[in-house]
């Protein structure tokens, strides 16, 4: 199953951030972004498990509620808006498994080329670039100015940091970081798990 983005949209349709901390609040503005080019969505509000999540921090957007006692109905959808990719993996199966429905969160300055493939719950920062025949996983999070090259793919609840730039045809496995301002050459191949540490050239055998 694939998630368009939000601006794709027939009916007025409720969306939960799921992480009320530094990066759900970040996903939540560029989804206000969004949202003015398009109509037909809203953002509820967040879940977090943390009832004191956006203690003394300012938003516009309230804290509604736990992910633990999320139900999902018609009409509403979510985005898992936490950057540790193994935490995301687990919410997002968890999820799942409830039956809740996917957004992706793509903002209006992010340049998402023909023939991507976009899986669901997927966040395109401002800036961002997802290139030519890339294929982008389940839950993926590509910050801002980051650049995924031509037919790379990169692996569900994988995280581009910042300036971080995945070379054409590299693979980046499940669960995988690329930190801020580092480079995963063209058609290397980054391990499931795997951090490329800020600042830095990944190394590995190409394919």
């Amino acid at each position: 199953m694939c998630c368009s983005r939000l601006s794709i949209v027939d009916i007025v349709k409720r969306l939960l951030i799921v992480g009320a901390g530094g990066l759900g609040r970040e996903v939540a503005n560029w989804a206000i972004d969004e949202i003015k080019e398009s109509n037909g969505w809203i953002i509820t509000g967040f879940l977090d498990d943390n009832p004191n999540a956006l203690y003394g921090k300012k938003t516009s957007i309230p804290l509604i509620g736990s992910v633990a006692e999320f139900v999902p109905s018609s009409g509403v959808y979510v985005v898992i808006a936490m950057g540790n990719p193994a935490v995301r993996r687990k919410l997002h199966e968890d999820l799942q498994v409830k039956g809740a429905q996917f957004a992706n969160v793509i903002h209006p300055t992010a340049i998402v080329a023909e023939a991507v493939r976009l899986g669901v719950g997927v966040v395109a920062a401002p800036f961002s670039i997802l290139s030519a025949n890339s294929c982008i996983g389940d839950g993926v999070v590509v910050n801002y100015h980051a650049v995924i090259q031509h037919d790379a793919e990169v692996g569900r609840w994988s995280y581009i940091s910042s300036h971080g730039n995945v070379g054409g045809g590299a693979i980046l496995g499940q669960e995988a970081v690329v930190g801020t301002h580092s480079v995963v050459p063209p058609c290397a191949h980054v391990p499931d798990h795997y951090m490329v540490s800020p600042g830095t050239v990944f190394e590995s055998h190409t394919l």
